[in-house]
């Protein structure tokens, strides 16, 4: 008996969670002219909640997304790797060797993503606050159980969303879009239109038509021509 509430508990708790997080369609949103839009309503999708973007089975998914600073893992083998990034406050990169609960330091900073690409660990940190807007990429190596790390390049903007489709690395900052193509870094926008709006996730289904999650909808950033359309949520 117990069992069986047991599974319907289980079942009910993911149909609230389907409720609350709950898809959106592409006809939920319409394109936006956001250097036309009144202070009032760019300072409403400021507040407005996030949406994140996913490609599920060749198809992309629109989310209702929440701003959250939770630590990033990266499980190897006998390590976790955490990244923590607390904004003006700090941040660092670590690791835990399993079975262990001590965190060793390996570098501060306000760790982003932690990532593996061609066999190799790489992590990405970035700040966006005040007058500080940067980030940087390093590759981490580990012999012997000693980690050291190497920056490989630098982002005139802080990385706010990134994903890795075909090897190829795509970067959302704070103002700009990048892809890196074997770590050779091509700023595809210096200059987009959702400083403020903070990117939260990207998705594509080709590696040309790129959607990038933020708040108040998406964008929509086409990296050979470098054109950038927003859809807002319609009201």
């Amino acid at each position: 008996m117990l069992n069986k509430y047991k599974h319907l508990i289980i079942i009910l708790f993911f149909v609230v969670i389907s409720v609350i997080f709950s898809n959106y369609n592409k006809s939920d949103f319409k394109l936006i002219n956001l250097s036309t839009v009144k202070d009032s309503e760019w300072s409403q999708l400021n507040r407005s909640e996030g949406i994140s973007v996913m490609n599920e089975n060749g198809k992309i998914i629109f989310n209702q997304s929440e701003y959250n600073s939770k630590p990033v893992f990266l499980e190897l083998e006998n390590v976790y790797l955490r990244g923590i990034d607390k904004g003006e406050f700090g941040g660092d990169l670590s690791f835990i060797r399993k079975g262990n609960k001590e965190s060793i330091l390996i570098k501060k900073g306000n760790i982003k993503f932690i990532f593996e690409l061609d066999g190799k660990i790489y992590f990405i940190e970035g700040l966006a606050h005040m007058d500080i807007n940067e980030g940087s990429m390093y590759r981490l190596d580990n012999i012997n159980g000693k980690f050291s790390y190497e920056k490989i390049l630098d982002f005139e903007d802080a990385p706010e969303a990134m994903m890795i489709y075909n090897d190829k690395i795509y970067i959302a900052g704070h103002e700009k879009f990048y892809v890196i193509d074997k770590l050779n870094k091509k700023q595809i926008l210096k200059k987009t239109f959702w400083g403020g709006l903070y990117p939260n996730s990207l998705a594509t289904l080709d590696g040309k038509n790129i959607y990038v999650g933020m708040r108040g909808g998406y964008a929509l950033v086409n990296t050979e021509t470098g054109a950038a359309d927003f859809y807002g949520l319609k009201k």
